[in-house]
């Protein structure tokens, strides 16, 4: 529901105001920003009605559906005020979801994002680097805090080493204990199963992380920008676009795949590959890279 709104243009007459439009927009775009950031998306699949997608977020599978980057009509028949009535419930439970989640990664939340990408709506690129960035600073600043606290420690006292492992012991048998419920047969079975399917689902993660690994690309104006901003770096990718704001331009030789929809291209670079959008998806459902050949323009 929020994903639809979010596309949809803001009309008086249907009582769609312009702030509820960009709420969903936002909250959208928190909520892709955060399954892209974590590498937990897993399939994609394009059809008539919008992109379906499926994320596996603590172990639970999650399907939406997004529509199509088009100019979108309200029809007269579409009962707007229930669906408003419905929002109301999803605007807050979706932002409260963003808010778990991006704490439990440690950032923020809301996020605050470059104005000059936000003007140019290129909002989910904005929310990525701010991910990525919040993300890759908090090791420096634990270490930081430390060494801090590892200075102001040296005139005290060292705790006695007996001392020290009495304590271990002590928290680890109570993490034991709060893992394994006296009175719930098979609990010890049970709590290593869990272990084992965390195993499983963290190297899936590792898999979708490193599928585009090393692969650069660079998108057209006629491609669905938006939604292969948010699957290309949801598997490990560097994307671009043509426009402003853009992280790099078409000219750099360092591209592997430009993603391209029409015949006629001004000028192309022989060190890439030029492929349909479906081979990103076709490859993100296979979970290999496909053969280019079968995904050329006019194939």
């Amino acid at each position: 529901m929020v994903h639809l709104f979010a596309a949809l243009p803001a009309a008086e007459s249907k009582k769609i105001d312009i702030e509820c439009v960009h709420k969903c927009r936002r909250l959208a775009h928190e909520w892709q920003a955060f399954i892209s950031r974590t590498h937990k998306l897993r399939k994609a699949f394009v059809s008539v009605k919008g992109i379906y997608y499926q994320a596996e977020v603590e172990g639970q599978k999650i399907t939406w559906l997004t529509p199509h980057s088009l100019q979108q009509v309200v029809s007269d028949d579409v009962d707007v005020i229930t669906m408003l009535n419905f929002l109301q419930l999803y605007e807050p439970l979706l932002g409260f979801v963003n808010f778990r989640l991006y704490h439990s990664i440690n950032l923020k939340y809301p996020p605050i994002l470059d104005p000059r990408l936000e003007a140019l709506a290129a909002d989910l690129y904005a929310l990525s680097r701010y991910a990525n960035a919040n993300v890759n600073a908090i090791p420096s600043v634990v270490n930081s805090e430390a060494s801090q606290v590892a200075e102001s420690e040296q005139g005290d006292a060292k705790p006695k080493r007996d001392d020290i492992e009495h304590e271990k012991s002590e928290l680890r048998l109570a993490q034991l204990q709060h893992q394994l419920p006296t009175n719930e047969p098979g609990a010890l079975m049970q709590l290593v199963e869990e272990a084992a399917s965390e195993e499983e689902e963290d190297q899936d993660t590792r898999e979708c992380k490193n599928l585009f690994k090393d692969l650069k690309f660079f998108l057209s104006r006629e491609v669905p920008r938006e939604s292969l901003l948010f699957v290309i770096p949801a598997f490990g990718g560097i994307v671009s676009w043509e426009g402003e704001g853009a992280p790099f331009q078409e000219s750099d030789q360092s591209i592997t795949h430009q993603i391209v929809d029409r015949d006629a291209q001004g000028h192309k670079f022989l060190s890439r590959e030029y492929v349909q959008p479906q081979w990103v998806f076709d490859s993100v459902n296979a979970r290999i890279i496909l053969p280019t050949v079968d995904y050329m323009v006019g194939r």
